[in-house]
């Protein structure tokens, strides 16, 4: 058992180091999400990896292995308020396993992180768990380097996908805002702001010791400095308004906290003057940089350096002036282009505050806003440039869990936040302010604790631990003031949830002794066995999810390339390895509806595509069946309906039915309602058909095409004054050069 606990240890220590060391480099070219999906599911993988070491751990100790912490309590509740908000969930199935192309937030990734952060808690000491920042602060670097040289036109993932290392595979600008491999600039930035404390940290450290009888200490001084700089830049590259708003905060908390902490000891004994200058130097040092280098750059903000020389010299040219205006506004912007993303979320917000308040106690379900989002999507989301976009998040985490999860949710989320916050600060201060209070009955505790001011003189080894723990707390709130203007990711949230963990176990100095006989008895066999198997099969389900969504992208693929057969071959194996999704149902429908529709019109013989046209129906039924809520879903099934009825005339009511449903929890899209009138015009109710272009002209006054189309219905009423008003409408107001309705007009 001896040699079984000790392989289980590696196992689970390695497998930490790679969760925060790979899961922000991952991604691939052959999923249908490339970098979330696959960062949820090695987390889910590392996970199982490592939850099933701790356990085989504790089989061979013949103990609970677990380390009772300050969050215990905080996150059992959080975890609790998500399963309730998960039972009465409107979409089980969305709570359970996230909002596909999102996967973070769903319940069992709740789960992963809660049990990542005690098994963190009760296996880590103070070793490993330095180990395991050096880890990260690694992998930071790579992902920065990685988004650098895109800021340069050469991208890793284009020498992967085309083979060019240019960018030319990217949609995005990713030149102008990189993201590298985490997909979105904002995410790339929080988790950057969440790790550059560590850089300061690390520097001061080293600064306050003696460097010349420690020459290490000088290169770990620069390199500090260096890796600063390297992450600093790529924050800057990300032009994230959220990410520097969240670095300029967490840089003054961290500071203030040092400062703070200064002047609270006792300066004679415990903090020379010599070590506050020098602290002192640091903060100047920091501050220098981060200022030469954001006027080197540049900001959201602020110009560049060439900028403003240019400006000073008299010598920007008007191409210049436009393309400085140009970047300006598209930083204004959202990346889409359009209307200008402060405004969006604001929309977004509204209504996700109405959920809130019709659902105030559980909400609607976790990961549940792309559905509830809709119920109560203000009018005015229909007057921006992405009217047409479907919201799965409400883009505030605050906002987003108090719709989804409700005032339950939300207070637990808040309460995980400010209990670090308060155990970071107590257990720095706690020593010079409350020692005699707390440890009044018994002196002994004074001199072993960790947070008496005296820990530092008797422990030398331990010098910088009030520091790191300052840098956690300070990348800590930098998460959270990002996720104010966003929401939270796979590696976010690792950072999130293990940031708390690592403060603790820096104070778990020694592994402690295990006395632990060789010889295995039969529970133990069974046991371990057991936990090898239940563990196994968790892993074989997490490459069939995997493989899964690669076969559902290649479908996608496929169809792009007119090949209906192989696409639905793709669905359906899709489906084999995985059938709880109803997002590879809705898949196969609409490939099904679209191969029976090929098929007959070439051979116009309705027995031949039998077999098609009734998988088309079962496979909507079965995604509706899971997923009522989902308005794609529903946007699909009209979709399908609407082909089968080129068939069969008499789905074209069903087609109707499915856009009525869906106007009903979305009654405020202008799409459907004209997409509604289309059908009922063809169904002959011109008068139903006319009202519901008068609703949707309602809800967005600017719809062109719902303009036109009403005309056409008024002119095959021979109400033509009525049709002339509508043309001359979109000529004066929204479109002067629209060809159809001049033709029309003149033609009237």
């Amino acid at each position: 058992m001896k040699l079984a606990d000790k392989v289980a240890s590696i196992i689970l220590e390695y497998s930490f180091y790679l969760l925060l060391f790979i899961v922000p480099l991952i991604f691939t070219s052959v999923n249908f999400e490339l970098f979330e999906f696959n960062k949820m599911l090695l987390t889910y993988g590392l996970t199982i990896v490592i939850v099933s070491a701790w356990a085989v751990r504790m089989i061979a100790q013949n103990k609970i292995i677990f380390r009772k912490s300050f969050w215990d309590i905080p996150l059992a509740l959080f975890l609790f308020s998500q399963i309730i908000s998960f039972i009465f969930s409107i979409d089980p199935h969305t709570s359970l396993f996230g909002y596909y192309s999102r996967f973070n937030g769903g319940l069992i990734s709740i789960i992963t992180y809660c049990l990542l952060y005690w098994a963190l808690v009760a296996n880590f000491n103070r070793q490993k768990t330095f180990r395991l920042l050096n880890i990260t602060l690694v992998g930071a670097i790579l992902v920065s380097i990685y988004a650098i040289l895109e800021h340069f036109g050469h991208s890793f993932s284009c020498l992967l996908i085309t083979k060019n290392f240019d960018v030319s595979c990217w949609v995005q600008d990713v030149q102008n805002r990189v993201f590298a491999t985490l997909g979105q600039p904002n995410w790339l930035a929080t988790y950057l702001v969440g790790l550059i404390p560590l850089t300061w940290a690390t520097v001061i450290i080293s600064n306050l010791k003696d460097q010349k009888s420690n020459p290490k200490l000088k290169a770990k001084n620069f390199l500090g400095i260096i890796i600063f700089i390297t992450l600093f830049t790529t924050l800057l590259f990300t032009k994230s308004r959220s990410g520097l708003i969240g670095f300029t905060i967490s840089y003054g908390i961290f500071w203030l906290l040092i400062f703070s902490s200064s002047l609270k000891k006792k300066i004679k004994e415990v903090l020379d003057s010599s070590e506050l200058t020098r602290t002192i130097k640091m903060f100047l040092l920091f501050t220098f940089c981060l200022s030469l280098i954001t006027l080197v750059i540049g900001s959201p903000w602020t110009p560049t350096l060439s900028e403003i020389s240019d400006k000073l010299q008299g010598k920007t040219s008007n191409a210049q002036a436009e393309q400085v205006a140009i970047q300006a506004q598209q930083e204004l912007i959202s990346p889409q282009g359009g209307t200008e993303s402060g405004e969006i979320r604001m929309i977004v917000w509204k209504g996700a505050l109405e959920i809130w308040k019709h659902y105030p106690v559980l909400g609607t379900g976790p990961e549940t806003f792309a559905y509830s989002y809709y119920w109560y999507r203000p009018r005015e989301h229909n007057d921006i440039s992405e009217w047409d976009f479907l919201y799965n998040k409400a883009h505030n985490e605050y906002l987003n869990y108090a719709a989804t999860t409700g005032t339950v949710g939300l207070v637990s989320y808040l309460l995980l936040i400010g209990s670090f916050v308060v155990f970071t600060i107590r257990s720095s201060f706690w020593g010079v302010l409350d020692s005699r209070i707390y440890f009044k009955k018994d002196k002994k505790k004074i001199l072993e604790s960790p947070i008496h001011p005296e820990f530092n003189r008797m422990a030398p080894q331990n010098d910088g631990l009030e520091l790191i723990k300052f840098a956690l707390l300070s990348g800590f709130i930098a998460i959270c003031v990002t996720n104010f203007f966003g929401f939270s990711v796979v590696i976010v949230n690792l950072l999130l949830f293990l940031l708390p963990a690592i403060a603790i176990t820096l104070d778990k100095n020694e592994q402690e002794e295990i006395t632990i006989k060789n010889n295995w008895t039969n529970w133990q066999i069974i046991s371990v066995t057991t936990v090898i198997i239940v563990g196994g099969a968790l892993l074989i389900s997490v490459i069939n999810y995997w493989r899964a969504d690669n076969l559902y992208a290649s479908a996608l693929k496929q169809v792009k390339n007119s090949q209906n057969a192989q696409a639905l071959e793709s669905s359906q194996q899709a489906i084999n390895l995985w059938p709880y999704e109803p997002v590879y149902y809705d898949e196969m429908s609409i490939e099904s509806a679209d191969l029976a529709e090929q098929i007959y019109s070439l051979s116009k013989d309705k027995t031949k595509i039998q077999g098609l046209f009734d998988l088309s129906v079962y496979s909507s039924n079965q995604t509706i069946q899971t997923s009522p809520y989902n308005l794609n879903f529903w946007k699909n099934r009209t979709k399908i309906f609407y082909q089968l009825a080129n068939i069969d005339g008499n789905l074209l009511l069903q087609a109707e039915d499915a856009l009525v449903q869906a106007n009903k929890i979305a009654p405020t899209d202008a799409k459907i309602t004209y997409n509604l009138a289309l059908i009922q015009y063809q169904l002959d109710q011109t008068d139903e058909a006319i009202n519901a272009l008068q609703k949707t002209i309602e809800l967005k006054p600017n719809y062109t095409d719902a303009h036109y189309a009403l005309a056409l219905f008024y002119e095959k009423k021979n109400e033509k004054e009525k049709a002339k008003q509508e043309l001359q409408f979109i000529l004066d107001k929204i479109d002067p050069n629209f060809q159809l309705a001049k033709e029309k007009l003149k033609s009237l």
